[in-house]
């Protein structure tokens, strides 16, 4: 029997909870579910404030966070709580909106393991670099990339008990940076890693209103489509990361945030040009290679 505990973190009213229900039903996958607060309603806006170190945020983000921000990193290090307080070794948290491989039944059947100080996602968004080589594991072609950059909190990961742990220790509980992730990933000494293939997806269809309405206007608006595609825009971009500037003009902001979010993959930008050793999760993000294969057959690579 293995000994990861499935959570799945949504909120009461959301339209997405039957639909990973059923998913996760399919893939006969056990699961236990998670209601956090609702970040967008006004009554719960007292009881956030309450687990925010505001003054600690500005300071290390350079600004404040939104209200749902608050919520969506509380559910997050609520669950680490609760990790620690039931002692449970191993655990994936699954958010709402993501579409698991039936690859994913597999590795939690097989126990698979994570080291400690390590966080596995099995899906990243286009935010940061991995190591080209990949360690093998017991689980078909799956393999296992350190990141060599930060990359954001993904919306399906592994995490065990001694990290939570270390996260909680970190934060002192609190919420004080955004939940991707809540720590400095090098100065803290938390390894981030992905697999390759992926063995999630993100349905953006889940979101009948907004996600179409983004991809309309993002196709309608010809000078953000260009910024998005232009290779000039992304080279001179990076350029301006790599002089610090934006960080010199910011009034508050800590420089390892700086370097971890912006600079470090900028230096990795034009690194991969020339002696390509990384992948970018930017490249890769919607190419089908990458992705185990019940997921290429998603909606999320229909053309829009």
């Amino acid at each position: 029997m293995s000994e990861i505990k499935i959570f799945v973190i949504s909120l009461k009213e959301s339209n997405r909870t039957p639909k990973i229900i059923k998913r996760l039903k399919q893939l006969k996958i056990k699961f236990e579910i998670f209601y956090g607060i609702n970040g967008h309603k006004k009554k719960n806006f007292s009881k956030l404030l309450k687990v925010y170190d505001e003054k600690k945020t500005e300071n290390y983000i350079g600004r404040q966070l939104a209200f749902p921000e608050i919520a969506a990193s509380l559910s997050h290090i609520n669950i680490y709580k609760m990790i620690i307080r039931r002692r449970i070794k191993s655990a994936i948290i699954i958010e709402d909106d993501a579409y698991p491989s039936k690859i994913l039944f597999k590795w939690i059947k097989m126990n698979t393991k994570i080291i400690d100080n390590s966080i596995l996602s099995f899906y990243s968004y286009p935010s940061g670099y991995l190591g080209k080589v990949g360690k093998k594991t017991r689980v078909e072609k799956v393999k296992i990339h350190t990141a060599v950059t930060h990359i954001n909190n993904s919306s399906c990961y592994q995490i065990n008990l001694k990290t939570c742990k270390k996260i909680i220790k970190i934060t002192k509980g609190k919420i004080c940076g955004v939940g991707d992730w809540p720590f400095n990933y090098k100065k803290d000494n938390i390894i981030l890693s992905s697999t390759l293939p992926y063995l999630t997806i993100i349905d953006d269809a889940f979101d009948s209103s907004t996600a179409p309405a983004r991809e309309k206007f993002l196709k309608q608006n010809k000078l953000i489509n260009f910024f998005n595609k232009s290779i000039l825009f992304i080279i001179i971009k990076n350029l301006i990361y790599l002089s610090c500037i934006p960080f010199v003009l910011k009034k508050k902001m800590h420089f390892d945030f700086y370097k971890e979010q912006f600079f470090e993959k900028s230096f990795f930008f034009f690194k991969n040009i020339f002696l390509k050793n990384n992948i970018s999760t930017y490249t890769i993000f919607k190419d089908k290679n990458y992705y185990y294969d019940d997921l290429r057959l998603h909606r999320f690579f229909k053309k829009k």
